[in-house]
């Protein structure tokens, strides 16, 4: 499971990389956020219902399922995190520069 979402986290790096790559605007980031977390929780649909291996669909583990489950939350926070930040720092904006003070 861990080796899983390590592979997932590494080629989600280079998708973030890509929404990174150029100026975007806040729809899109949150547009891509809900994409890639929609991808995962299919993906682990699949494998929560057991449909990834024919043999044994409609298999059902408690421990395999609650661990699925709980380690979604490593993939839905690095990509929450991760493209969601350039939205909250456009939040602060700049002050102004005042003018310079001089002393006469």
């Amino acid at each position: 499971e861990n080796a899983l979402r390590a592979a997932e986290i590494y080629f989600m790096f280079f998708a973030i990389c890509w929404v990174y790559s150029a100026s975007r605007r806040r729809n899109y980031h949150l547009t891509a956020t809900g994409i890639l977390i929609a991808l995962v929780s299919i993906g682990d649909a699949l494998r929560w219902t057991g449909c990834n291996d024919p043999t044994t669909c409609n298999a059902f583990s408690l421990e395999r399922n609650v661990l699925i489950m709980q380690s979604w939350l490593i993939p839905a926070l690095f990509i929450a995190v991760f493209l969601l930040l350039p939205c909250y720092t456009r939040l602060n904006e700049s002050k102004p520069v005042p003018d310079r003070v001089t002393f006469k």
